[in-house]
């Protein structure tokens, strides 16, 4: 087992959580059902790299405290895209910002509506580069309450997904 620590900045109660020490994140899988973001927290568990990001797996936790979340890091897409990086499917190095807290700027090009996973699914450019943004859908609406286009600051988690290229 391997232990560290951090602060939890997202979590999935029962199944998995983010975890987060100053510009390090760490996705934790763990069946805990009490721990909530901004909870100070111990963990020991197995490196998995089967991602291609390491995580721990089985983890067991221990509160040590709450502190309010580390304020999201300002990003470019290309910052977190890593072109670099994402060529090569092996462990990513310092600089991926996996799951930290971030903010990014960027454009709608596209949203859906994942009904059955209650979620809003945009596709976002920035910096010429294109990713998904994961966002809940209120179950209230099926209008979106952005437009095509809009300019949107969002901020959440970075989890990135890496594939080989061919």
């Amino acid at each position: 087992r391997k232990v560290t620590a951090g602060t939890v900045n997202f979590v999935l109660p029962g199944r998995f959580f983010f975890l987060q020490e100053g510009d390090k994140g760490l996705l934790v899988e763990s069946a805990a059902t009490d721990l909530a973001v901004g909870d100070r927290l111990e963990v020991a568990g197995f490196v998995e790299n089967t991602r291609g990001i390491a995580s721990l797996s089985e983890a067991l936790t221990r509160k040590r405290g709450n502190t309010p979340p580390t304020p999201p890091l300002a990003v470019t897409a290309k910052e977190l895209l890593l072109p670099e990086i994402a060529d090569r499917v092996e462990p990513v190095v310092n600089s991926d910002h996996f799951g930290c807290l971030v903010r990014i700027e960027g454009l709608v090009r596209q949203i859906e509506r994942r009904s059955g996973e209650g979620l809003w699914s945009l596709l976002i450019e920035s910096d010429g580069e294109n990713f998904r943004a994961q966002l809940p859908a209120p179950i209230v609406t099926d209008r979106p309450p952005w437009l095509v286009g809009s300019k949107l600051s969002v901020c959440g988690v970075c989890e990135l997904e890496f594939t080989p290229r061919k």
